[in-house]
């Protein structure tokens, strides 16, 4: 098995080389974490522009509200995460500060923006199933979630 040439991509010789280098699930919980405080820092302007326009005073989610300030802060984070994970490192910051990558379950490459943004899609739509999407890596023997594997994805300790 291969590691990572020079440009940084890793190299495999089959998708079964791969196992091995499957992301530890603990670390890739902190990094969900670390990503998660990032992207409340985000989202903090619209949520304090939702604030401002009296969106939190009823139980009522106010759609106007939600269309003015949540569905442009869940497309920004939906956006910048598919750019991180479909970018050239293959990570968000959160998985580039635990040294973890997504690359194709098949070869080990980035797997580009239209990609990482199927990934992301999906990753939101594996929450309402009470977050069943999310916590399937923990099963699989690829420790893919929900979003890996429309993706064709596999997150990857990015140290090996």
């Amino acid at each position: 098995m291969s590691g990572p040439s020079a440009t940084g991509v890793l190299t495999v010789a089959s998708n079964e080389s791969l196992v091995s280098q499957y992301a530890p699930l603990g670390r890739r919980f902190a990094a969900y974490l670390l990503d998660a405080l990032l992207a409340l820092i985000i989202v903090a302007p619209f949520l304090v522009g939702m604030w401002a326009a009296g969106g939190f005073e009823s139980n009522q989610l106010d759609p106007a509200l939600f269309a003015a300030f949540g569905l442009p802060a869940l497309l920004t984070i939906t956006g910048l995460a598919a750019h991180c994970d479909g970018g050239r490192r293959g990570a968000t910051p959160g998985k580039r500060l635990l040294k973890l990558r997504v690359v194709d379950v098949l070869n080990g490459e980035p797997i580009g923006f239209r990609r990482g943004l199927i990934r992301r899609v999906v990753f939101w739509l594996g929450v309402y199933p009470g977050a069943l999407g999310w916590l399937w890596c923990i099963w699989d023997r690829r420790h893919q979630a929900w979003h890996d594997k429309p993706a064709g994805t596999a997150v990857v300790d990015g140290r090996q």
